[in-house]
């Protein structure tokens, strides 16, 4: 109900330029970085990984799948020792296991054989007319 108070301040926020709400953001970030563990190196990793996400914006390169690695690498990496000293190497010939591998594979490499599928299929002059 509280929200529904400040719902229209909050739509005209909407309304103001990028630029003037820019350095007020970005110095929001930088105090909620700092107050995490009251570190300055809080700080440097934020605008480390900013310089990143510029280039990687002017270079045209995705951030959703660094975000997502930065995210859920560590989880990834807990667990995956944590089956290791369950089942040592075994979990990897488990059929749900070998099934995500394959798919893995096949995904990563469709574009690749796709292309050259592609490129078989018109090597004969003959063919391409």
């Amino acid at each position: 109900g509280v929200c529904f108070l400040v719902l229209n301040h909050l739509a005209a926020l909407t309304f103001i330029r990028g630029s003037l709400m820019i350095p007020f953001l970005m110095f929001l970030v930088f105090i909620g970085a700092f107050t995490a563990n009251n570190s300055i190196t809080d700080i440097i990793s934020c605008l480390i990984f900013g310089v990143i996400g510029y280039f990687m914006v002017k270079f045209g390169w995705p951030r959703p799948p660094l975000i997502l690695g930065l995210i859920l690498g560590k989880i990834a990496e807990n667990y995956l020792w944590i089956s290791t000293a369950a089942y040592g190497a075994k979990w990897l010939l488990f059929p749900t296991v070998v099934t995500l591998i394959v798919l893995t594979i096949f995904t990563v490499a469709y574009p690749t054989l796709k292309e050259r599928w592609g490129k078989a299929k018109y090597e004969r002059p003959e063919d391409a007319v």
